[in-house]
């Protein structure tokens, strides 16, 4: 656990003294990256986030949640909907949901 802690160390270091050395380029680098995450990122991931706030507040989602149902119980053995139906409502489940997508909430 020590090597990679201090491997680790070793990197961040390495990296802030690139930054330090090397300005410039890490400034275009971030202009780079900014610029791409605004010219193609964001424009291709806008229509499903558009859609998906649609389908959740449309009460949609409910109706696609009991279609999922009875497979998500048989082949993730899930409670019955996995899923927030809406954005308003109290869900119970959130916190079960946070370890199985890898992400806290």
């Amino acid at each position: 656990m020590r090597i990679k802690t201090g491997a680790l160390l070793l990197a961040a270091l390495t990296a802030a003294c690139a930054l330090l050395i090397f300005p410039v380029q890490a400034a275009q680098g971030a202009k780079n990256g900014i610029g791409y995450c605004l010219e193609v990122l964001v424009p291709s991931l806008y229509p499903f986030m558009v859609l998906s706030v649609f389908i959740v507040k449309s009460g949609l989602s409910r109706k696609i949640s009991g279609i999922f149902e009875g497979p998500t119980q048989k082949l993730f053995r899930l409670p019955g909907s996995a899923a927030p139906h809406r954005a308003d409502e109290p869900d119970r489940r959130v916190p079960r949901r946070g370890p199985l997508c890898r992400f806290p909430l």
